[in-house]
């Protein structure tokens, strides 16, 4: 009898082990697809987003105009900007924007704190098409910045170097 009690334990060891290891894929899989596309979307501008701003553009003059004009961040932190773009031209093809620094240094520190590095990515070609409006992704990252105001400002230029508009906007730090 005793024999049979200890191969009774083995075999429910391991069906208890199968079943764990079952288990534990199945959650790295969840977790994996649920935390893994997030980097990618936040690249990519959601449609409500996107719509939200073309209908402000609509009603806008501007050529040009950011969702948030101030971000509030830690010192080690990275925000998404939202840049509409309306072309106005009706030629084919559209028009390919790009936002160019203001000056050498697109990022003063207006505070006095010191030296800091943020950082501003475009993730695309900003081509809009002809009499269409368009919304861009920017990715602002602060890398051990120092709490402060901070001031970005970039030229917006079409595809022959035509300044189209000015955008500044402020970095917050705050610990």
């Amino acid at each position: 009898m005793g024999k049979r009690g200890s191969l009774s334990l083995s075999i429910n060891a391991i069906v208890v082990l199968i079943l764990a290891i079952t288990m534990l894929g199945l959650g790295l899989g969840f977790m994996r697809s649920s935390f893994g596309g997030v980097t990618e979307q936040f690249g990519q501008v959601t449609d409500e987003m996107k719509q939200q701003m073309i209908e402000r553009m609509k009603d806008n003059v501007d050529d040009a105009m950011l969702n948030a004009y101030e971000i509030n961040m830690k010192p080690s932190d990275e925000r998404f900007l939202y840049l509409a773009i309306k072309n106005t031209d009706d030629t084919t093809g559209g028009v390919n924007f790009q936002l160019v620094p203001t000056g050498t240094d697109p990022v003063v520190d207006t505070s006095g704190n010191g030296v800091t590095t943020i950082t501003i990515e475009f993730f695309q070609d900003m081509l809009v098409g002809p009499s269409s409006i368009d919304v861009f992704p920017l990715k602002v990252t602060t890398t051990g910045a120092a709490s402060g105001t901070y001031k970005a400002s970039y030229t917006l230029q079409d595809d022959s170097g035509s300044d189209i508009k000015q955008l500044q906007f402020y970095i917050i730090v705050s610990a």
